[in-house]
């Protein structure tokens, strides 16, 4: 487990409210409740940091594909990844 630092911020009453009551529901501790409520907006923040990875007409592109070969967006990245690196694999063993 990582090691826990101490912090200090502020909250609105409404949130602190809110924070007792699903303390009561769920039996977590408040500090929990922040703390895995941190830990999912920071997963969120990485998912849309990784959405930006590729340009508009790629993310046009890969839409295209996905919805003439009846895929998802993610398994016309991964096929395209796969294929990739099937050729890398290929150039080094020549």
């Amino acid at each position: 487990m990582p090691r826990l630092k101490p912090a200090t911020f502020t909250i609105t009453e409404n949130q602190l409210e809110w924070l007792k009551e699903q303390s009561l529901k769920t039996g977590l501790t408040q500090v929990d409740i922040v703390r895995r409520a941190l830990d999912m907006y920071a997963e969120m923040e990485k998912r849309k940091e990784q959405q930006h990875l590729f340009t508009p007409e790629q993310r046009r592109e890969i839409k295209q594909i996905a919805r003439e070969t009846g895929v998802s967006e993610t398994e016309v990245i991964r096929a395209a990844i796969a294929k990739d690196l099937r050729f890398k694999a290929g150039l080094k063993r020549a």
